[in-house]
């Protein structure tokens, strides 16, 4: 194979040399001749790894029309983001990390915006702010908040130095950072050109991005045309420390003032709760059920007294029975019956378990009556039988105890020895 080959290019070398205006031989596309089946998908033929390819050709266009409609990007605008970092990055990741890094990637974490679709409370729990959105994460006037961010800030800063980056990609990195928080477009500078064009190709995806994680891929270039040598690493180092420095810090303080510090949600949170209460006890006639009306008759004074969980418990318990008598009452508004009001009460039949009165199923066994004449009787026939029985020395040996010694030991309240056989010791030694 070798040799032809080298035999087709000499004599295609030779023909150009010859003729240097003559047309070129077409060049061999695939399928060849006399190849196994291809793949192609699209325009593109898969000559390798071909599970990947697949995979990617059948779950990639849905995925990308997901991303541009929720970042409300173009096509062009999803080209300039750096996937190849953030899927390098996230397949080293352990999966706590990977699936928190997949919830910052498209805005689906935990916080009070999000949490406030089903429980109807989206209060801060730092500050007055009465939506608290992933932006507002670091905007927060909490004064844990604040040093938070103070701190990942220089954390970043110190890093960009340890890793010998230049100065003025440093302040270029940090003001996109800074104008993401505020969410305004991060002035360009003007040199070098690749840094400038780093800058605008972030503005264009949002400089709050970049807070997520989305980097733009010129960054890479800017890193090598300031002077880094092994500029994807770098790109990788930066991004990583977006994820885990600047971002893991703000959040872990976040939670921490949710948590373990007394905070305006809890407040706001247990003042809802008690207006639903108050609400399901003055409206409890139309919201629920003839039998379960007596559940919301609560006095204010005791739903004073309960504690948060207690409210959001009888809050759930009262929403569910509330929505069960909507849907009998829809159900008796179109003609049907609920299936409840076939159930016949049995009012003369109490429950044992309740009224304390259960008994045992099994009949209690009557105690007789002992009497003089039944004990007399009973111990004859115990005599008779003591008597009638043969005494232990008259007994023959049982087989197999030849040579055994045999020692008879008596317990308490038994009238037959129980035997308990041991071997004879040798000759010259003496039993104990």
């Amino acid at each position: 194979m070798n040799v032809a080959c080298d035999e087709y290019a000499g004599e295609a070398a030779r023909e150009h040399m010859e003729c240097p205006e003559a047309p070129a031989n077409d060049i061999l596309q695939p399928p060849y001749e006399g190849s196994k089946a291809m793949l192609k998908i699209g325009d593109l033929w898969i000559t390798s790894d071909y599970d990947s390819n697949i995979h990617f050709a059948s779950t990639a266009p849905a995925l990308r029309s997901y991303c541009r409609q929720r970042h409300n990007w173009s096509k062009k605008t999803m080209n300039l983001i750096n996937w190849n970092t953030i899927d390098n990055i996230r397949k080293k990741q352990n999966w706590s990390n990977f699936v928190r890094s997949m919830k910052l990637l498209h805005g689906w974490l935990p916080v009070m915006h999000n949490l406030g679709k089903y429980k109807h409370i989206k209060q801060c729990p730092g500050c007055e702010c009465p939506d608290e959105t992933f932006l507002h994460l670091f905007n927060c006037s909490h004064h844990l908040m604040i040093e938070a961010l103070n701190e990942a800030l220089e954390t970043v800063e110190d890093t960009c130095h340890k890793m010998t980056i230049a100065d003025n990609f440093t302040t270029a990195f940090i003001s996109c950072i800074t104008c993401g928080i505020k969410k305004t477009t991060a002035p360009i500078p003007e040199h070098p050109r690749e840094l400038a064009t780093a800058v605008k190709h972030q503005n264009r995806i949002g400089t709050h991005k970049m807070l997520q994680g989305f980097l733009a891929q010129s960054w890479g270039d800017a890193l090598r045309a300031t002077g880094y040598k092994r500029h994807q690493i770098g790109l990788t180092r930066l991004h990583r420390m977006i994820w885990e420095h600047l971002f893991q810090r703000i959040w872990d303080t976040r939670n921490f003032v949710l948590k373990k510090t007394p905070n305006m949600y809890n407040s706001a949170e247990n003042l809802t709760l008690e207006q639903k209460l108050n609400w399901y006890r003055d409206h409890r006639h139309t919201a629920l059920s003839l039998n379960d009306r007596h559940l919301a008759n609560i006095d204010s004074d005791e739903i004073k007294k309960m504690g948060r969980r207690t409210r959001r418990k009888w809050v759930q318990h009262l929403d569910r029975l509330s929505d069960i008598h909507k849907k009998e009452n829809q159900l008796r508004d179109e003609g049907q019956s609920a299936i409840t009001m076939h159930f016949k009460v049995i009012e003369h039949r109490k429950c044992s378990r309740i009224a304390g009165t259960r008994k045992s199923r099994q009949p209690q066994k009557t105690k007789k009556r002992l009497t003089q004449t039944t004990l007399d009787s009973t111990l004859a026939i115990t005599k008779r039988k003591r008597d009638t029985r043969p005494h232990d020395n008259d007994r023959p040996v049982p087989r197999g105890t030849i040579g055994v010694q045999t020692r008879i030991k008596f317990t308490a309240g038994t009238a037959q020895p129980q035997r308990k056989d041991r071997p004879r010791p040798p000759e010259g030694i003496e039993p104990d």
